[in-house]
């Protein structure tokens, strides 16, 4: 008797819809089709979400079950109402497993090979899964503010998960050795780039008498250190700024940019048009303050950048000198980093230089990264050719 092609599935629960930009659970669960089916689990809604949240509103889709292409489902559960309240939420929880475990069974699937949790969501044990893959992409507590979650719940979780899982991942040395100090034994996987995703980010063309380009890209919030963006636009420099505001930043906090001449807000832009985006850009900036929750994260812009060919101003985080290249510039101060940005203007982009950063960039492929994780849990890539599905990069 043939079994279902869903056996021996991968549940990966996102930390952010399908259809939203892609993040890292999104990368990495397309990626692990090349070695098991896989079932990603949306955030689940409530019949209020649309209204308090704004990604909600674009990206949550109905509750139910659907196929992205072969190997790749989507599981949407609705939840009740008002679900971070403390009782409410232990219901909602309960629901998102029942979900986790209809969904499984709707696949005919009879064995869940791993449960990939890359939030503190306790969700292990939802599906009966072989492995339980604790995947920590940012330091949740110290992010209690930037998200808006209760910071004490994050803090009684991230003690109790790790151990809950028999692997955890981190996504960057600062986590990692904290993880370790603790005495988790933590593989160390940092992010990676769907290089393919930037191809459209040529050579910026000569416009006679038009200032360079630069751009910051990405969610507008407190994480940015609005000074060093403030310095570069007082330089002359043109700044776009590619990227919806997060709902939880201080009022104010964009205050020196709102009205400065110099700076073009763009806003949302689709995730498969950033490299279009950035064709007439010299200079692509990560301007992140020096803050707890900026030192232990892996920003996924940082190899974007390079996937695009731009060259690259940075603060000096932990993540950005683990890339160990001089294809990076790292500046902290305001005079320090609007002066490493001048400089980077100061001569045309090239061929070489764009051709020389994606090569980098490859190197830190989706692919590569995933390959790690899928060693961990025993897999082994899929013998059917699936480069149709990943050629193009876009989930």
């Amino acid at each position: 008797m043939v079994g279902s092609p869903w056996d021996g599935l991968i549940v990966v629960c996102g930390a952010s819809w399908w259809q939203g930009t892609p993040l890292l659970e999104h990368h990495v669960a397309e990626e692990l089709t090349r070695y098991a089916p896989v079932l990603y689990v949306d955030p689940p809604s409530s019949l209020l979400t649309r209204f308090r949240n704004h990604d909600a509103r674009s990206f949550a889709h109905s509750p139910g079950l659907r196929t992205v292409h072969d190997g790749l489902a989507v599981l949407s559960i609705r939840v009740p109402p008002l679900m971070e309240r403390p009782v409410v939420k232990q219901l909602a929880l309960a629901a998102v497993r029942r979900g986790i475990r209809s969904g499984v069974r709707k696949l005919g699937a009879e064995r869940v090979h791993a449960l990939v949790v890359p939030n503190l969501e306790p969700l292990f044990g939802s599906a009966g899964e072989r492995h339980r893959v604790l995947y920590v992409k940012d330091d949740y507590v110290a992010g209690a503010r930037l998200t808006g979650l209760p910071s004490r719940r994050l803090h009684r979780l991230s003690e109790r998960l790790p151990q809950e899982a028999d692997t955890v991942v981190a996504v960057s040395q600062v986590l990692a050795d904290g993880l370790r100090g603790s005495g988790i034994e933590t593989l160390l996987i940092p992010n990676g780039v769907d290089v393919a995703v930037f191809k459209d980010a040529g050579v910026p063309p000569a416009s006679e008498g038009a200032p360079p380009v630069t751009a910051f890209v990405g969610h507008l919030s407190e994480r940015v250190d609005v000074a060093l963006l403030a310095a570069v636009a007082d330089r002359g420099t043109r700044i776009r700024m590619i990227g919806p505001p997060q709902e939880t930043m201080k009022e104010g906090h964009l205050g020196p940019l709102q009205a400065h001449p110099n700076v073009e807000w763009v806003g949302r832009v689709a995730y498969s048009d950033l490299g279009q985006a950035l064709s007439d850009v010299t200079t692509c900036v990560l301007p992140y303050g020096n803050t707890a929750f900026n030192r232990a994260s892996f920003p996924l812009k940082i190899l974007e950048y390079l996937a695009a060919g731009r060259r690259v101003v940075s603060t000096d985080l932990p993540s950005v000198r683990w890339l160990d290249t001089p294809l990076v510039d790292r500046a902290d101060s305001v005079e320090d980093f609007a002066g490493a940005v001048e400089r980077s203007l100061a001569s045309p982009l090239t061929v070489a230089e764009i051709a020389e950063r994606r090569a980098f960039a490859e190197r830190h492929s989706w692919a590569a990264r995933t390959r790690l994780l899928a060693d961990r849990l025993g897999l082994v890539a899929q013998a059917t050719d699936t480069a149709d599905r990943h050629g193009a990069g876009v989930p």
